[in-house]
């Protein structure tokens, strides 16, 4: 990448920005295909007679084409630290207070991509001080002397009657490891794709410290990403591998694998997932003294089935379930993560949410129930109900609309002393515990 300052375009989540001075090249056009995908749109660019237009979804982060930089920053999450905020308190990361360096770049306007790669920088120049992990890895090799096991069935075939050199197999304490090699190979990816030069630099000279122990090539991202498991030897090592995953994500497969170091990319958040975690965390605490118990997107193919066979006909994946053992039925909520507090809740999400007040909402609670939280603009927590009536005038289902509104959620978290900010969603689980 290099140094060259670039037009930087900065529009905001679920916004739009005409920009008449700016063109796409071929490389361009064939980015911004792949990230208007149908079912995964990410960034909407289009071509218009002056210029073009880009229009933000619910994905945050930078894009760099050819000739200029697209900076989609967070509008309901707060600034791009309190995004961090938000990411630390949803993976369980606790690195922002240690790192001075992040805190002095996100007051100093730094990208979000900047901001999460200073942040792994960081974690492993920690690592590196600290030393580098070690762990016996089985080689096998032909050598003078028996060294482990010996190979008879390779001596065999391959140097029958010479013991000059005898096939092998033994352990050899290593640090060219899987924790190592990840973080080696998203270090090259930092020092490829940051936009600021000291911090690629920094970035490069990590690698290069950490290739004298470890080779990343012989990394395989999908294996190693099942494949970690964390105990007091490595422990150290979770924070630096959260930021990893978070980077690769981002990025895209497709893109680490690429090589070359200027070129297009694309790094983005999905905001829709995470506040999906970020509720899956406040439920989980504000339960945490209570006898309920929350599962998180939980298939059920007991709901719809075949009349004629009485067999299963599809799942049902609502996105929690909240449980108590005295009770039979469930309460479900859902996350949107969608600006639903000027246009309102659009038909279709209503309709889901209805569908599982009735499959299922406790009757007991005044009608079947279920609750649909969403992100607030405003600085408060607010509560709706929407109901359905049948033909009789009596209300059949209740959904409860609940916002929150993030920035303060987080700092309620951070207190560990839960109040104004989640009370609408403490009361409806209340009611619910209660009913």
């Amino acid at each position: 990448m290099t140094d060259i300052a670039m037009p930087i375009v900065e529009v905001c989540e679920w916004k739009s920005c005409d920009r008449p001075d700016l063109n796409l090249t071929a490389d361009d056009r064939a980015l911004a295909k792949s990230l208007a995908q149908e079912g995964k749109c990410r960034l909407i660019v289009e071509e218009r007679r002056r210029g073009i237009r880009i229009t933000a979804r619910s994905w945050v982060g930078v894009v760099r084409f050819t000739e200029f930089e697209v900076h989609v920053r967070p509008k309901l999450a707060g600034d791009n630290l309190r995004l961090l905020q938000m990411i630390e308190f949803t993976t369980g990361l606790n690195t922002l207070k240690h790192y001075s360096s992040v805190l002095k770049l996100a007051a100093g306007g730094g990208n979000l991509l900047d901001l999460i790669m200073l942040m792994f920088v960081e974690e492993c120049e920690r690592i590196l001080r600290g030393g580098l992990l070690s762990d016996y890895v089985e080689e096998e090799e032909e050598l003078p002397v028996v060294r482990g096991r010996m190979l008879f069935d390779r001596q065999i075939r391959k140097r029958l009657g010479r013991l000059d050199l005898i096939h092998c197999r033994h352990d050899e304490r290593k640090q060219d490891v899987p924790e190592n090699q990840l973080l080696a190979y998203v270090l090259d990816v930092c020092a490829r794709h940051a936009f600021q030069p000291t911090l690629r630099r920094k970035a490069r000279q990590l690698e290069h410290h950490l290739l004298g122990s470890c080779d990343p090539s012989l990394l395989d991202l999908v294996t190693t990403r099942g494949g970690i498991y964390y105990d007091r030897m490595n422990e150290h090592y979770r924070d630096a591998h959260e930021l990893c995953w978070l980077i690769v994500d981002a990025l895209g497969i497709s893109d680490i694998y690429s090589s070359g170091s200027s070129r297009i990319f694309a790094f983005l958040l999905d905001m829709n997932r995470l506040f999906e975690v970020f509720v899956l965390q406040v439920l989980r605490q504000l339960t945490s003294t209570t006898a309920l118990k929350v599962s998180y997107q939980s298939s059920d193919r007991s709901i719809i089935r075949d009349s004629a066979t009485n067999q299963p006909y599809s799942s049902v994946i609502p996105d929690f379930l909240i449980a108590a053992p005295s009770l039979s039925g469930k309460l479900v909520l859902d996350a949107k993560y969608k600006l639903y507090d000027a246009a309102g809740v659009s038909n279709s999400d209503i309709y889901q949410s209805f569908f599982y007040a009735y499959a299922f909402g406790r009757h007991q609670l005044g009608g079947h129930v279920a609750g649909l939280i969403y992100p607030s603009e405003s600085t408060t927590a607010s509560r709706k109900e929407l109901t359905v009536r049948s033909q009789f005038n009596a209300n059949a289902a209740r959904v409860v609309l609940i916002g929150l509104p993030i920035p303060a959620v987080l700092d309620e978290a951070k207190s560990h002393v839960w109040g104004p900010a989640t009370a609408p969603l403490q009361t409806f689980l209340a009611e619910f515990n209660k009913a």
